[in-house]
C-alpha cells in the first residue's frame, strides 16, 4: 500500500451510501439492530471523512509543485 490516500478516496463514496441509508434506518425503521448497525455505519463515515480532510485535502501538507504528497 503505497499511497493509502487513494484508497481512502476510493471507498468514500460506499461510505456516502452507508451514511445516507443510515439517516433513513435511524429515522423510519423500528428494528434496533438495524439502528444500530446504522449509526456504526455513520461513525465509519464520519471518521473516514476526518482522515480524508487531514490527510488528503489539507493544503499545508502540499509541495512547492502543488501535487499532494
Amino acid at each position: 500500500m503505497k499511497q493509502p490516500k487513494y484508497i481512502l478516496l476510493s471507498t468514500l463514496p460506499i461510505y456516502i451510501l452507508f451514511f445516507i441509508q443510515g439517516f433513513y434506518a435511524v429515522i423510519y425503521k423500528e428494528n434496533p439492530i438495524a439502528r444500530v448497525i446504522a449509526v456504526i455505519s455513520m461513525i465509519i463515515f464520519t471518521i473516514m471523512l476526518t482522515l480524508l480532510v487531514s490527510k488528503v485535502l489539507d493544503a499545508s501538507k502540499q509541495n512547492k509543485n502543488r501535487k499532494i504528497r
